[in-house]
């Protein structure tokens, strides 16, 4: 089994570059003002031919770790459900090596850092919009 879970493991890694890499470029950039390696990609995410690239970028760094939790959790994660005196009984047991975990905690971690910037984002432009009365 800890096999199977280092090669979900592996995969899950897989998905988890490119998001990991924007959101460093990304840090750079805002962060500490290095821009060396965001300003070209965003000249090429933004560049109205490259449309389907910039719609393609989006849902790997989205999804991308989604999908590594998810294959993870699935991997490593075992549920039994059942029935005693009366009540309902659900149990999860996580059996999974310290790279599965390790890339479940990276995922979680890039998902709140992806809804995180979200929310602030929405909220930033709602005020924006009521300070200038529109």
């Amino acid at each position: 089994m800890s096999q199977s879970n280092n090669q979900t493991a592996m995969v899950g890694l897989i998905f988890l570059i490119i998001p990991w890499l924007f959101l460093l470029t990304v840090f750079l950039k805002f962060g500490l003002g290095v821009g060396y390696l965001y300003d070209p990609l965003d000249a090429l995410l933004t560049d109205p031919r490259y449309s389907a690239l910039n719609i393609l970028a989006q849902m790997v760094v989205v999804f991308g770790p989604i999908v590594a939790l998810l294959l993870n959790v699935i991997s490593t994660a075992k549920t039994q459900v059942g029935v005693e005196e009366g009540s309902l009984v659900s149990t999860v047991t996580i059996r999974g090596s310290f790279f599965s975990i390790a890339v479940m905690g990276v995922s979680l971690f890039l998902i709140a850092i992806i809804v995180f910037y979200t929310i602030t984002e929405k909220a930033a432009e709602a005020a924006i919009r009521q300070y200038l009365g529109g």
